[in-house]
Protein backbone atom coordinates (compact mmCIF):
# COMPACT_ATOMS: atom_id res chain seq x y z
CA UNK A 1 0.00 0.00 0.00
CA UNK A 2 1.86 3.02 -1.24
CA UNK A 3 1.35 6.34 0.51
CA UNK A 4 0.37 5.04 3.97
CA UNK A 5 3.46 3.34 5.38
CA UNK A 6 4.35 6.44 7.43
CA UNK A 7 0.79 7.71 7.95
CA UNK A 8 0.63 10.06 10.91
CA UNK A 9 4.37 9.94 11.64
CA UNK A 10 5.90 13.37 12.27
CA UNK A 11 9.37 14.03 10.87
CA UNK A 12 11.56 17.13 11.10
CA UNK A 13 14.08 17.26 8.28
CA UNK A 14 17.00 19.49 9.22
CA UNK A 15 18.62 20.76 6.04
CA UNK A 16 15.51 19.92 4.08
CA UNK A 17 15.32 22.94 1.80
CA UNK A 18 17.55 21.45 -0.92
CA UNK A 19 19.34 18.30 -2.03
CA UNK A 20 19.15 15.02 -0.16
CA UNK A 21 17.23 16.55 2.74
CA UNK A 22 14.51 17.86 0.44
CA UNK A 23 14.29 14.59 -1.49
CA UNK A 24 14.02 12.66 1.78
CA UNK A 25 11.21 14.95 2.97
CA UNK A 26 9.28 14.54 -0.27
CA UNK A 27 9.65 10.74 -0.07
CA UNK A 28 8.45 10.66 3.53
CA UNK A 29 5.46 12.87 2.67
CA UNK A 30 4.62 10.54 -0.23
CA UNK A 31 4.42 7.68 2.29
CA UNK A 32 1.94 9.62 4.43
CA UNK A 33 4.33 11.25 6.87
CA UNK A 34 3.85 14.78 8.17
CA UNK A 35 7.04 16.58 7.29
CA UNK A 36 8.56 19.87 8.43
CA UNK A 37 11.37 21.09 6.16
CA UNK A 38 12.68 24.16 4.36
CA UNK A 39 12.90 27.59 5.98
CA UNK A 40 12.71 28.15 9.70
CA UNK A 41 11.31 31.26 11.32
CA UNK A 42 11.07 30.27 14.96
CA UNK A 43 11.70 27.58 17.54
CA UNK A 44 9.69 26.99 20.67
CA UNK A 45 11.63 24.69 22.98
CA UNK A 46 9.02 23.22 25.31
CA UNK A 47 10.45 19.92 26.64
CA UNK A 48 10.98 19.89 30.36
CA UNK A 49 11.45 17.42 33.15
CA UNK A 50 10.85 17.87 36.84
CA UNK A 51 12.65 15.53 39.19
CA UNK A 52 11.61 15.74 42.80
CA UNK A 53 13.98 14.86 45.61
CA UNK A 54 15.86 16.34 48.51
CA UNK A 55 19.15 17.87 47.39
CA UNK A 56 21.15 15.61 49.70
CA UNK A 57 19.61 12.56 48.04
CA UNK A 58 20.07 13.52 44.36
CA UNK A 59 22.50 11.37 42.48
CA UNK A 60 24.53 12.29 39.42
CA UNK A 61 22.24 10.41 37.04
CA UNK A 62 19.14 12.33 38.16
CA UNK A 63 20.94 15.66 38.00
CA UNK A 64 22.31 14.93 34.52
CA UNK A 65 18.88 13.85 33.30
CA UNK A 66 17.36 17.15 34.40
CA UNK A 67 20.13 19.17 32.75
CA UNK A 68 20.11 17.01 29.60
CA UNK A 69 16.43 17.68 28.94
CA UNK A 70 16.12 21.22 30.25
CA UNK A 71 19.45 22.73 29.12
CA UNK A 72 21.55 20.53 26.85
CA UNK A 73 18.60 19.64 24.60
CA UNK A 74 17.73 23.31 24.19
CA UNK A 75 21.33 24.12 23.32
CA UNK A 76 21.65 21.36 20.73
CA UNK A 77 18.35 22.17 19.02
CA UNK A 78 19.24 25.86 18.95
CA UNK A 79 22.73 25.18 17.60
CA UNK A 80 21.26 23.17 14.73
CA UNK A 81 18.72 25.90 13.97
CA UNK A 82 20.87 29.04 14.24
CA UNK A 83 22.11 28.98 10.62
CA UNK A 84 18.52 28.75 9.35
CA UNK A 85 17.31 31.42 11.75
CA UNK A 86 19.94 33.84 10.47
CA UNK A 87 18.31 33.78 7.03
CA UNK A 88 14.93 34.82 8.47
CA UNK A 89 16.02 36.78 11.55
CA UNK A 90 14.18 34.05 13.39
CA UNK A 91 13.19 33.76 17.02
CA UNK A 92 13.70 31.18 19.75
CA UNK A 93 11.51 30.84 22.84
CA UNK A 94 12.44 28.76 25.89
CA UNK A 95 10.27 28.00 28.92
CA UNK A 96 12.03 28.28 32.25
CA UNK A 97 9.82 28.47 35.36
CA UNK A 98 8.58 31.02 37.82
CA UNK A 99 10.15 28.72 40.41
CA UNK A 100 13.61 30.10 39.55
CA UNK A 101 12.68 33.29 41.40
CA UNK A 102 11.36 31.60 44.54
CA UNK A 103 13.23 32.47 47.71
CA UNK A 104 13.88 30.17 49.39
CA UNK A 105 13.97 27.73 46.48
CA UNK A 106 11.20 25.15 46.49
CA UNK A 107 11.95 22.25 48.77
CA UNK A 108 12.67 19.05 46.85
CA UNK A 109 13.22 20.70 43.46
CA UNK A 110 16.93 21.58 43.45
CA UNK A 111 17.83 19.81 40.21
CA UNK A 112 14.84 21.24 38.35
CA UNK A 113 15.39 24.79 39.56
CA UNK A 114 19.13 24.71 38.84
CA UNK A 115 18.47 23.48 35.29
CA UNK A 116 15.82 26.15 34.66
CA UNK A 117 18.16 28.90 35.95
CA UNK A 118 20.76 27.53 33.57
CA UNK A 119 18.22 27.62 30.72
CA UNK A 120 17.58 31.30 31.43
CA UNK A 121 21.34 31.94 31.26
CA UNK A 122 21.71 29.91 28.06
CA UNK A 123 19.05 32.06 26.42
CA UNK A 124 20.96 35.19 27.39
CA UNK A 125 24.21 33.71 26.08
CA UNK A 126 22.61 32.91 22.71
CA UNK A 127 21.25 36.45 22.49
CA UNK A 128 24.67 37.90 23.32
CA UNK A 129 26.40 35.85 20.63
CA UNK A 130 23.68 36.29 17.99
CA UNK A 131 22.20 39.76 18.50
CA UNK A 132 20.51 39.74 15.07
CA UNK A 133 18.17 36.95 16.18
CA UNK A 134 15.64 36.96 18.99
CA UNK A 135 16.09 34.72 22.01
CA UNK A 136 13.64 35.00 24.85
CA UNK A 137 12.16 33.13 27.77
CA UNK A 138 8.63 32.89 29.06
CA UNK A 139 8.56 31.83 32.70
CA UNK A 140 5.74 29.37 33.14
CA UNK A 141 3.89 29.05 36.44
CA UNK A 142 2.46 26.02 38.16
CA UNK A 143 0.65 24.03 35.53
CA UNK A 144 -1.38 20.86 35.38
CA UNK A 145 0.06 18.59 32.75
CA UNK A 146 1.03 14.99 32.26
CA UNK A 147 3.81 15.62 34.78
CA UNK A 148 1.17 15.79 37.53
CA UNK A 149 0.15 12.23 36.69
CA UNK A 150 3.50 10.86 37.84
CA UNK A 151 4.01 12.99 40.94
CA UNK A 152 4.31 10.66 43.89
CA UNK A 153 2.04 10.86 46.89
CA UNK A 154 5.19 11.74 48.90
CA UNK A 155 5.54 14.99 46.95
CA UNK A 156 1.90 15.86 47.44
CA UNK A 157 1.96 15.15 51.16
CA UNK A 158 5.43 16.40 52.11
CA UNK A 159 6.77 18.90 49.59
CA UNK A 160 3.73 20.83 48.42
CA UNK A 161 2.56 21.89 51.91
CA UNK A 162 6.07 23.26 52.50
CA UNK A 163 5.71 25.38 49.34
CA UNK A 164 2.36 26.70 50.54
CA UNK A 165 3.73 27.63 53.99
CA UNK A 166 6.68 29.40 52.34
CA UNK A 167 4.22 31.35 50.17
CA UNK A 168 5.51 29.75 46.97
CA UNK A 169 2.30 28.08 45.84
CA UNK A 170 -1.30 29.14 46.41
CA UNK A 171 -3.39 26.62 48.34
CA UNK A 172 -5.93 26.40 45.48
CA UNK A 173 -3.17 25.12 43.18
CA UNK A 174 -2.39 22.39 45.71
CA UNK A 175 -6.03 21.32 45.81
CA UNK A 176 -6.18 21.18 42.01
CA UNK A 177 -3.00 19.09 41.84
CA UNK A 178 -4.32 16.72 44.51
CA UNK A 179 -7.67 16.28 42.70
CA UNK A 180 -5.83 15.50 39.48
CA UNK A 181 -3.60 12.95 41.21
CA UNK A 182 -6.60 11.22 42.77
CA UNK A 183 -8.56 11.07 39.49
Amino acid sequence: MSGTRLEGRRVLIVGGSVGIGKATGVAIAAEGGRVALGGLDAIVYAPGITLFGRIAELDATESRRSFDVNVVGATLVTRAAVPHLSETRGKVVYFPSIAIDDRPPRYGMASYIASKVALESVSQAWQSEFPDRGFTTIAIGDTQSEKADVVSEEVLQEYVPRWVVAGLMPAENVAAQKRRAEA
